[in-house]
């Protein structure tokens, strides 16, 4: 209770729960910025496993400072493991609370511009298909994640025929749009060592590349 109360003085929207299963139905429902959960709820416990089990279920949403009583450093290893943003040992210092609350939210701002800037910038990248008489183009793009690394580009070596390519790693886009189309073999070639020259050792990666000819039909 006072710890809501310090949460609304200082003009937060404020949703509390009792139990893990409440915090889970509680996030299902709705999205939030910010969690901060206990790390016991069973009368008598301080291992703080309940609380590492949740981290862990919640995980990969807002993000989640921790707070117990029973506080070491093995357990907030556990729980940055888990997926803890931060950790407050209690009784904890109400303006040391809101400052990281404050801190923990502005970064999460700054993640999200970041994000909705690089979904704009993907988005730029993907081409639109070119106009071919007979041929009709269609393309879906779903990335797994806010932002995919892959892409998709069109080129017209000659009238009647169209190439495209299929890759991950946007960056291989510009050596494609470089690159002579009508020569295939020697264009991937090309590529193949300009990307293995410019990346690491661990650095790899997949595309699929094809030549449609609208009169012979024919996709090679």
């Amino acid at each position: 209770m006072a710890l809501s109360l310090l949460l609304r003085r200082a003009g937060y929207r404020v949703k509390t729960v009792e139990s893990p299963g409440a915090a889970r139905e509680a996030v299902a429902e709705t999205k939030y910025d910010l969690i901060l959960t206990d790390m016991n709820f069973t009368w008598g416990t301080t291992s703080g496993e309940e609380g590492l089990a949740l981290i862990g279920e919640l995980r990969g949403g807002a993000p989640v400072i921790a707070m117990t009583a029973w506080g070491d450093i093995e357990l907030t290893v556990q729980g940055m493991q888990r997926g803890a943003v931060d950790f407050l040992t209690k009784p904890f210092d109400n303006q040391h609370l809101l400052e990281k609350v404050d801190a923990h939210l502005q970064k999460k701002r700054a993640k999200e511009a970041e994000l909705e800037l690089a979904k704009k910038v993907q988005q730029r990248l993907l081409a639109a298909p070119p106009t071919m008489s007979g041929v009709a183009i269609d393309m879906r793009f779903e990335p797994a994640n806010e932002v995919g690394g892959d892409y998709y580009d069109f080129f017209v070596p000659r009238e009647d025929r169209l190439a495209f390519v299929l890759a991950m790693m946007a960056n291989l886009q510009a050596l494609f749009r470089a690159g002579d189309h009508s020569q295939p073999q020697v264009l991937l070639t090309q590529i193949n060592r300009l990307f293995h020259a410019a990346t690491t050792e661990t650095c790899s990666a997949t595309l699929f590349y094809a030549i449609g000819d609208r009169r012979e039909q024919t996709l090679v």
